[in-house]
């Protein structure tokens, strides 16, 4: 009876089969032959016209050059690599069966002040990076909001925008519109002639960033912008409203669960893309590597995937490929140096084993079958049940959270096989037999059914897993330099404090404020102060050290911190607070803008002292004179006696060395163990924040990339800007990195 059964089950399921080959067929043919016609192996940037070609679009897919193509993608963004990176990094892209990099466009890194030369040296410099990203075959979606968040300082608006009367960022303000307007047509002007109009490799575009007000008028206008510049390729809307003129596109961790099924009602006509399938960033306030935010399994990555393709899409990104790092002060709110350093590669572009190989596996057999998906209209609605084994019946029966969606085109065919069940099962498919791990989908080869790939099942065999660190430099000869804080001079006096970016233009994290305060008692005072997350401050009482607080969280809103001060009764003492930014949200509404330093009221031991004259002084003096410079480093008196400095803020340590060999696959990195909370300046290059802080017996980053780019061969400068105080500087040390096969 069993025999009897198990063939008619096998009849049923070929009969499934050889009907759905038909629907394929008779779907092509009423297409009048256009999905055949246009559909070919993957596309990459070398295979189109370079006098010009066509992108457009239909709710199948992309069509370039007048060919359907699967755009399988990675971002990387081009200042938080170097130039001499930008080709290694795409030949990788190529490695992973990728034929597209994703990048956005930052406002506030280009024109920190309003009106000033557009800055695109060094990694700022965008087109440099399209162009080596063409000369690897790549295409390119060039995303350039100008708000783009990405964990950014302000999202990339720059901070003097709000000085314009009457702005309401990201609204249907007509300041703001101008603002915009100017800014995202000079890009696209830039961007001319790599556009694949003109035969470049920019394919698409994208105008805002995941904009859910209610703000029709202002994302018609966006859509209107688009129009009027004439890029002359299709552009993006994600994760919320777009324009009738615009596709719009899915961000999130499972956009086949979120997201499809309300696609093709909502966007007729368009093709399901997914701009941002997220590896998500690490902050200071949080242990790194969390499973599941942070560093996302290989299966759920590759599961999410499969499910993606099997529902008819034509497009994926990952959000980020590459992460890199926060150089400068660019990162958001409380945001690390190291930017998603749990992705397919590691921010110094250590692959991040077995996650890379494991998705390098599944984006090469998309590659592969491209043409196999595109010839066969999607299959989201046509999904065949599997038989699933019942241990408890002894027999196979239909399951009810397992399915296939199958494509066939000419003699090739391949099968996405489903289990969305939270535990495994043997299932039964074209009369063999598979084991679906939980939460997985199996891609079968359906001539032989053979099964080429399974989400579920990673091996880690032979591959670079363990990450190993070797010494270079151990020794720092450093000087110092410490900051007289009470030597404000410059600075501007107001009745009570002033808001820090009023004064900074966020052109730096410092401000010191300093007023005249009388001793009620003798001993420790309690000093609190309104301010905004993401803030720190450090007390000094007539240049005495005190006491440092700060509140560090990746968001905003108000704060109110507290710290201790030790004064003499009677006695006039001068108090002077160093408020640091550590970082500019990135959640930026309409109309919305975060705020630094004091924001309130200033009291001590409950006596309201926000009153009387207090004096603000924008940056460190050290800033002021470039100390980080070899020439502005001649401007102070350092002491080669740095023991002295040893837990003290506001101290610049300063080490000058040649450069040193790396070994061949390995990165280089500073191990700053020992120091507190500051900037790394190499050669007057910022390379980022440090900050030593632990969380369940470790640091949430002890290791920092130090690029090739900005090495020299003699007399390289390396300078730290304490601001908390160091408690063991000469723990500090150059090592390099590698990852190997554990033994």
């Amino acid at each position: 009876e069993s025999k009897v059964m198990s063939a008619r089950l096998l009849c049923l399921l070929a009969a499934c089969v050889a009907v759905l080959q038909v629907a394929c067929a008779s779907a092509r043919a009423s297409a009048g032959g256009r999905d055949s016609k246009l559909s070919s192996p993957t596309l990459y940037y070398h295979n189109v016209s370079k006098t010009g070609y066509s992108v457009k679009y239909d709710d199948r897919s992309f069509i370039i050059d007048g060919k359907r193509t699967l755009l399988l993608s990675g971002a990387v963004h081009y200042p938080r690599s170097m130039p001499d990176e930008w080709s290694g990094i795409f030949r990788e892209m190529i490695y992973d069966g990728m034929n597209m990099v994703q990048t956005y466009i930052y406002w506030n890194l280009h024109e920190t002040v309003r009106g000033q030369k557009y800055d695109f040296s060094g990694n700022k410099n965008w087109t440099l990076f399209v162009e080596k990203a063409a000369e690897a075959g790549l295409f390119v979606t060039l995303r350039i909001g100008p708000f783009v968040a990405s964990e950014w300082d302000y999202g990339a608006i720059p901070y003097w925008i709000n000085s314009i009367p009457g702005m309401v960022v990201r609204s249907n303000n007509d300041p703001w519109k101008k603002e915009m307007s100017r800014f995202f047509t000079d890009i696209v002007n830039m961007a001319r002639p790599y556009l694949a109009v003109n035969g470049g490799p920019i394919i698409l575009g994208q105008v805002e960033n995941e904009y859910h007000w209610n703000d029709m008028d202002y994302v018609n206008w966006c859509g209107d912008l688009v129009k009027e510049t004439n890029p002359g390729v299709p552009f993006l809307m994600c994760n919320g409203l777009s324009a009738n003129n615009t596709v719009n596109t899915c961000n999130g961790d499972d956009c086949a669960k979120s997201y499809v099924p309300t696609h093709a009602a909502k966007y007729p006509g368009q093709p399901l893309a997914w701009t941002e399938n997220e590896g998500w960033f690490e902050a200071w306030n949080e242990k790194p590597l969390i499973p599941g935010f942070d560093n996302r399994s290989p299966e759920d990555m590759a599961y999410v995937v499969m499910k993606w393709f099997a529902r008819g899409a034509s497009h994926h990104n990952y959000y980020m490929w590459y992460g890199g790092n926060n150089f400068g002060r660019w990162a958001g709110a409380c945001i690390t140096t190291m930017y998603c350093n749990g992705v397919n590669f590691h921010s110094d572009f250590l692959p991040f084993e077995p996650k890379r190989t494991h998705l390098q596996k599944l984006y090469l057999l998309l590659n592969r079958y491209g043409n196999v998906l595109l010839n066969c209209p999607s299959q989201v609605n046509s999904s065949q049940p599997v038989l699933v084994y019942n241990a408890t019946s002894g027999k196979f029966e239909n399951g009810t959270d397992q399915f296939a969606y199958i494509y066939r085109s000419g003699d090739e065919g391949i099968a996405f096989v489903e289990n969305d069940a939270s535990d495994a099962v043997l299932v039964q498919f074209m009369s063999k037999n598979f084991t679906l791990p939980p939460s997985s989908s199996s891609l079968i080869e359906i001539n032989s059914v053979y099964e080429m790939f399974n989400s579920g099942t990673v091996s880690t065999k032979g591959l670079r897993t363990e990450r190993i660190y070797k010494s270079l430099v151990q020794k720092f000869n450093w000087k110092a330099w410490k900051e007289n804080v009470n030597d404000l001079s410059g600075g501007v006096v107001h009745e009570s404090p002033l808001e820090q970016l009023s004064l900074t233009k966020d052109l730096s994290d410092y401000l010191f404020y300093q007023t005249v305060i009388t001793g009620k008692k003798s001993g420790l005072s309690s000093l609190k102060i309104e301010s905004r997350i993401s803030n720190s401050f450090i007390a000094f009482i007539d240049e005495t050290q005190q006491s440092t607080t700060e509140e560090c969280k990746h968001d905003e809103g108000p704060y109110n911190y507290s710290l201790n001060v030790e004064t003499e009764l009677g006695k006039v003492h001068n108090l002077t607070l160093l408020s640091v930014s550590l970082g500019i949200s990135t959640h930026t509404e309409p109309g919305e803008f975060d705020l630094k330093g004091i924001v309130g009221q200033v009291s001590l031991d409950s006596e309201d002292i926000t009153g009387g004259k207090w004096l603000h002084r924008p940056k460190l003096t050290g800033e002021i004179k470039n100390v980080f410079t070899p020439q502005g480093s001649k401007n102070v008196s350092w002491d080669p006696e740095w023991q002295l400095y040893v837990n003290r803020a506001v101290v610049w340590f300063q080490y000058t060395f040649d450069q040193f060999k790396v070994d061949p696959g390995y990165s280089l990195l500073l191990d700053l163990q020992g120091m507190g909370r500051g900037y790394i300046y190499l050669n007057g290059v910022n390379l980022g924040r440090y900050w030593l802080v632990e969380i369940g017996g470790s640091y949430v980053q002890q290791y920092y990339y130090i690029p090739q780019y900005v090495l020299q061969s003699k007399d390289n400068i390396l300078t730290l800007i304490e601001e908390i105080g160091a408690g063991a500087p000469n723990m500090v040390q150059f090592v390099e990195s590698t990852v190997v096969v554990p033994s």
